[in-house]
């Protein structure tokens, strides 16, 4: 890495010199280009070394450690906020009043022992599957 930051270095030095103001570099395109001199992307090549770094692929994971641990951290800590001060929500979605006023009659669940709220069926029979929710 230090190598490459003095290769870095030196390539900039070379570029931003007093001889590279008299070095002549020939045309960037066949018509209607001029010569030019290399002293002339001295500042091109100074900002571009700040993107053109090891460093950059080293910061760039960092960054993106460092993001997921954070919120990471943030999604805990705002639960336990949540759960101190009691602002919790239930599971799921609420019983709408509509559904609720179609469960009329109730049944004993022989399996969980808890009494659910049966919507009567057309033919008079009730079925625990129209009204399943226990109220």
């Amino acid at each position: 890495m230090v190598a490459t930051r003095l290769l870095t270095h030196c390539m900039i030095e070379e570029i931003c010199n007093s001889f590279s103001e008299i070095l002549v570099m020939c045309p960037q395109c066949d018509k209607r280009c001029t010569f030019w001199r290399l002293n002339e992307t001295c500042d091109s090549a100074k900002s571009s070394s700040i993107y053109e770094n090891p460093d950059t692929v080293f910061f760039t994971i960092f960054m993106g450690l460092w993001a997921t641990v954070f919120l990471e951290i943030w999604k805990r800590y705002q639960t336990s906020l949540a759960l101190r001060w009691d602002l919790t929500e239930e599971e799921g979605d609420p019983i709408r009043p509509e559904y609720e006023a179609r469960c009329t009659s109730n049944k004993l669940n022989i399996i969980t022992m808890v009494i659910q709220q049966l919507v009567g069926s057309v033919s008079g029979q009730e079925t625990a599957s129209e009204c399943p929710y226990a109220l």
